[in-house]
Parts: structure tokens; sequence; C-alpha cells
């Protein structure tokens, strides 16, 4: 049975901007830099799925994409 609890619309939105691998850059060493972002990102878990949660944080080398559903000031158009 499907879950119910998920905004399909948000979801959609979400897949919309992920970001898609190709645009991944190898990867850099970091001796030389002055400043590190590290980014931990696994699957989302069964039971945030169940709970309707998005997975919302896409990554491809350097670069992090993190998503927040958002309502435009009219309350129904949804927006990322």
């Amino acid at each position: 049975m499907g879950n119910l609890n998920i905004d399909a619309e948000f979801q959609i939105l979400m897949g919309k901007n992920y970001i898609d691998e190709w645009k991944a850059k190898p990867h850099i060493p970091a001796l030389g830099m002055n400043i590190y972002v590290c980014v931990r990102k696994w699957p989302i878990f069964e039971k945030e799925v169940k709970e309707g949660q998005i997975d919302c944080v896409s990554t491809a080398n350097p670069i992090i994409w993190v998503g927040e559903p958002k309502f435009k000031v009219d309350g129904i158009t949804k927006y990322i």
C-alpha cells in the first residue's frame, strides 16, 4: 500500500531539482583549501518515507543542493 502522507506535488518539485550525477567533478584534494564543507548523505529511511518526509538533499561534487518546500503568499502555490 502506498504512503498517503507524502505530498506528491512537493515530491515532484524536489525530483526536478535534484543534481544530475554528470555535473559532478573529480575529487579535489583538500590541501591548500581554506574552507571545507563536508556532507554525509544517505538514502531516506523507510520510517521517514512512511511519515511523509521527502529526500530534500542532492549532491554532486562540488555542488550541494538542499530544498525546502514552501508556499507562496497565496497559500496555495508550492515551490522549492
